[in-house]
C-alpha cells in the first residue's frame, strides 16, 4: 500500500536532530523551539503515516528531550493514536526496551496507553512480561494497566511472563496486578501448562504453592501441564508434578492419549525410564485407538524407545483398534531399524548393547526429517504445539 507522506522517516529524524541541537542553545531560543516542535508534530503527523511520526522517530532515536517537548505540544488522543506497523503504540516502544523512564513519561501524558493492544491485542503489559522488565511492569500497573487483560489469542500477560520464565514478572501481575494464576487463553491453556512445556519449574512451583494454580487444568483438546511437560522432554517439571503436585500420569488428552504416549512419541527416553523404573507407569496405557506408547513409538520410529520398553519387559505385541501391532506402524512409516528390532527384539537388543558406543547407528531415527513426517493420527495435532 502506497504512503502518503510530507518527509521520509530518515527526514523527520534530521529535522528533530536539528530541533534537539537547537533547543540546548538557551532560554531566549526554547519557546521558539517549542513552536517548531508544535508546527512538526501538527504538520507532519497530521499528513504521515505512522512510521513518520516524530514522536515515534524521537522514541527510537533516543531523543528524550525531543519527546518530552512533542508530548507537551500535542492532546493525549493524538499521542495515544500514534502506531508503528504492527499497531504498536509508543508505550509498546518503550516496553520493549525497558525504558521506565519514557513509559512514564508517555502514562503521565496518557494513561489509556497502558491498555491499548497491538494488531495481535498484545498490550505493553504483554510485552514487559515476556521481556522481564519488572520495573516497566509496575509502572503500567500503577497507569491502570489490566494483568488479565487477553490478547487476541486470548493470552494474559501471566501467560507471557510463565512462557518466558520470567518468575519476578509473574508475582508482580500477580500479586500486584491482580491477574488470575489460572488465566486459561482461547486454547483453554494456562501459565503452568506455557511453563511446563517451556521448562520453567520455578515459575510452575510459585504459581501452584503461592498463587494457588491448579496444575491439572486441561485445555480444550485435554491436554494438561504433563502432558506439555512429557511431549517436550521436561524431565524435571515431569517429575515435580508427579510427585509433589500430585499429578496423576494416568491423565488423558481428548484422544485418550497420555503423558506417556506423548513421551514415547518424541523419544523422551530420560522421563519413560523414570516412569517405568518407578513403576509410575506400564507402557500398556491405551488410547482411544487402542494404542499403546509403544505403538506410538514404533510409528515414530523411536528406537531408544522401544529398547526401553523391552527393557521394562513392555509387551511389545499388543494390536490397537485396528488389528495393528507396533511393529505394522513401523513398517508402514518406513522405520527399518524398529522393523527389525522388533522382529526380534531379544536379538536386536544383545547387539546394540554390543554396539551402544556407536551412536550413528540410530541416530537417523530421531532425525528432524522422520520427526517432520507425521500425519497419522492424533500426531498432526500434537507435533504442532
Amino acid at each position: 500500500m502506497q504512503r502518503h507522506i510530507m518527509a521520509t522517516p530518515g527526514e523527520v529524524l534530521d529535522d528533530l536532530d536539528s530541533f534537539l541541537d537547537r533547543i540546548s542553545g538557551g532560554e531566549e531560543e526554547e519557546e521558539e523551539e517549542y513552536d517548531d516542535a508544535r508546527l512538526l508534530v501538527g504538520e507532519a503527523c497530521h499528513e504521515c503515516r505512522v512510521d513518520g511520526s516524530p514522536a515515534m522517530a524521537a522514541l527510537q532515536a533516543g531523543h528524550v528531550g525531543c519527546l518530552r517537548e512533542i508530548l507537551r505540544a500535542n492532546e493525549e488522543e493524538r499521542i495515544a493514536g500514534v502506531r508503528s506497523g504492527n499497531g504498536a503504540t509508543l508505550a509498546h516502544v518503550a516496553a520493549r526496551r525497558g525504558d521506565v523512564e519514557v513509559l512514564g513519561m508517555l502514562l503521565a501524558k496518557t494513561s489509556s496507553l497502558a491498555r491499548i493492544g497491538d494488531v495481535r491485542g498484545a498490550t505493553p503489559l504483554h510485552v514487559c512480561a515476556y521481556r522481564g522488565h519488572e520495573d516497566c511492569l509496575e509502572k503500567l500497573l500503577e497507569a491502570g494497566g489490566d494483568a488479565d487483560q487477553p490478547d487476541s489469542d486470548g493470552a494474559t500477560a501471566i501467560h507471557f511472563a510463565a512462557a518466558s520464565g520470567h518468575l519476578e514478572s509473574v508475582k508482580t501481575l500477580v500479586q500486584k496486578g491482580g491477574g488470575n494464576a489460572n488465566a486459561k487463553n482461547s486454547s483453554g491453556e494456562t501459565p503452568v501448562y506455557f511453563a511446563a512445556q517451556e521448562g520453567h519449574l520455578v515459575c510452575i512451583q510459585w504459581l501452584v504453592e503461592t498463587a494457588g494454580a491448579d496444575p491439572q487444568l486441561a485445555s480444550t483438546d485435554g491436554m494438561t501441564p504433563l502432558h506439555a511437560a512429557a511431549q517436550t522432554g521436561r524431565l524435571n517439571v515431569t517429575y515435580w508434578l508427579v510427585r509433589y503436585a500430585h499429578c496423576p500420569i494416568s491423565c488423558r488428552a481428548s484422544d485418550g492419549a497420555t503423558p506417556v504416549h506423548f513421551a514415547a512419541a518424541k523419544g523422551h527416553v530420560d522421563i519413560l525410564q523414570w516412569l517405568l523404573h518407578h513403576m509410575l507407569a506400564t507402557g500398556l496405557e491405551r488410547d482411544d485407538f487402542g494404542a499403546t506408547p509403544v505403538h506410538d513409538a514404533a510409528e515414530q520410529g523411536q528406537l531408544q524407545c522401544l529398547h526401553v520398553f523391552y527393557s521394562h519387559n513392555v509387551d511389545l505385541n499388543l494390536t490397537d483398534n485396528d488389528g495393528f501391532i507396533p511393529k505394522d506402524l513401523a513398517e508402514e512409516r518406513g522405520h527399518t531399524l524398529c522393523v527389525q528390532f522388533l522382529s526380534d527384539p531379544a536379538k536386536a537388543y544383545l547387539e546394540d548393547r554390543r554396539l551402544h558406543n556407536n551412536a550413528s547407528s540410530t541416530s537417523h531415527t530421531n532425525s528432524p526429517a522422520y520427526i517432520g513426517s507425521v500425519s497419522h493420527r492424533r500426531w498432526q495435532r500434537a507435533w504442532a504445539c
